[in-house]
C-alpha cells in the first residue's frame, strides 16, 4: 500500500516497530521491499492481515496530517488508516466513533410533518413530550415494534410484550439487557420476573448493595453500577475504576482479570466473604463480554420512546418520515 504524500511502500500492516523495514519508492515505479524478512524471522508472519474490515463509525483525531505518520489506503475513496483502532490508540492518537443514527432524521421528519399540520398543535422540541404517555407504552406492550428505534431486532422485539415496560427505565434496560453479556447471565428472564412478580426475589447478589441496583430490580445492568460497587464494596479509586470500565467497554478480559487480586482484597477488607466475592467475580466476568454503560442506554431509550410516542399518536406523520428516510 502506498500513502499518497511519500509514496511508502508497507507490504503488511506491521506494528510500529517494523515501519523501518518500509522503503521509499517512486511512486511510478513501486516495488516490494525485501520479502525475505517474512520467512526470515516468522514472528513477522502475525502480522499478516487475512482481510480487511472497517469501523462504521471510527474516526481519528491528528494534529498532522495522517498521511505523513501512518499508512493509509482508501475505502470507497475516503482515506482509511492500515492500524487498526487499538494499535492508533498506543501510538497516542485519539479515536472517536461518530455514530450516524438514522431514528434522527426520521423524529425530526416527523415534527416537520406535525407542525405543518394546522389541525395539530405545534410541537417545538421532542423535550416537550410527556414520558408517560398510556398510548405510547400500550403500543409496546403488544409488541407492536415495527419501526421503533431498537427495540423492532429479531433478537429483543419478542420478549418486548413480557418486559410490559411502563417507564424510560424499562426501555433502558431493555436495551441495556439484550447484550451478550448480561444475556449470559440470563438477565433477560431475570428482570422480566422481577419486574412483574413483586413477590420475587429482587436482592443483588450480595444484599447490602441493593441500594446500588434499585432500579433494575437488583441486577447488575450498566457499567456504571459496578464502577459504584467496586468503589464501595472493594475501595477502587476512580482511576482503578476507569480500568474496569476500560475491560469491559473494549472487551478485553485479560485487563478485567488483572484487577481479581484487588477486587477479593478489597472486598474481603470491607467485610465481605471471599465465597461470594469470587461468585460475583464470576458473573462479573460473564458481564465483561459487552455492556452498555448507562449514558448510551438511556440516549438510546428516550430515542425509543419518541418513536413510540409519533407512533402511536402521529401514526401517519410517523410511516411517512420512516419512509422518506430510507434510502433503499
Amino acid at each position: 500500500f502506498i500513502s499518497r504524500k511519500d509514496a511508502t511502500l508497507f507490504f503488511i500492516t506491521p506494528p510500529p516497530s517494523f515501519l523501518v523495514k518500509g522503503k521509499k519508492v517512486d511512486a511510478n515505479a513501486v516495488k516490494m521491499f525485501d520479502v525475505q524478512i517474512l520467512t526470515d524471522n516468522p514472528k513477522h508472519q502475525n502480522f499478516i492481515c487475512n482481510g480487511i474490515n472497517v469501523s462504521n463509525c471510527g474516526v481519528i483525531l491528528s494534529p498532522v496530517p495522517l498521511d505523513e505518520t501512518v499508512p493509509l489506503f482508501a475505502v470507497d475513496g475516503l482515506p482509511t488508516t492500515m492500524y487498526d483502532g487499538p494499535t492508533m490508540e498506543k501510538l497516542n492518537f485519539i479515536k472517536v466513533d461518530l455514530l450516524g443514527v438514522k431514528v434522527l432524521a426520521i423524529i425530526d421528519e416527523t415534527l416537520k410533518l406535525i407542525n405543518s399540520n394546522p389541525r395539530y398543535k405545534k410541537i417545538n422540541s421532542v423535550y416537550e413530550l410527556p414520558l408517560d404517555d398510556k398510548k405510547a407504552y400500550s403500543l409496546l406492550t403488544k409488541g407492536d415494534t415495527l419501526g421503533i428505534f431498537q427495540l423492532e431486532g429479531a433478537s429483543v422485539s419478542p420478549s418486548v410484550p413480557s418486559v410490559r415496560p411502563n417507564n424510560i427505565h424499562d426501555i433502558a434496560a431493555m436495551l441495556g439487557i439484550w447484550r451478550p453479556g448480561p444475556l449470559g447471565m440470563s438477565y433477560d428472564k431475570m428482570y422480566i420476573e422481577r419486574k412483574n412478580d413483586p413477590e420475587s426475589d429482587r436482592d443483588f447478589y450480595i444484599p447490602k448493595y441493593n441500594h446500588i441496583f434499585e432500579k433494575t430490580y437488583g441486577l447488575g445492568i450498566y457499567q456504571e453500577q459496578y464502577m459504584i460497587l467496586l468503589q464501595e464494596m472493594c475501595g477502587f479509586d476512580p482511576i482503578k475504576t476507569d480500568v474496569w470500565r476500560k475491560g469491559v467497554g473494549k472487551k478485553q478480559i485479560d485487563l478485567l482479570n488483572s484487577l481479581k487480586v484487588d477486587f477479593l482484597e478489597g472486598g474481603i477488607r470491607n467485610g465481605n466473604s471471599k465465597t461470594e466475592l469470587e461468585d460475583l467475580w464470576d458473573k462479573m466476568s460473564e458481564f465483561g463480554l459487552y455492556a452498555f454503560n448507562a449514558s448510551h442506554a438511556y440516549s438510546y431509550a428516550y430515542l425509543s420512546y419518541y418513536s413510540a410516542y409519533f407512533k402511536a399518536n402521529y401514526p401517519v406523520e410517523f410511516y411517512c418520515a420512516c419512509i422518506s428516510c430510507e434510502t433503499d
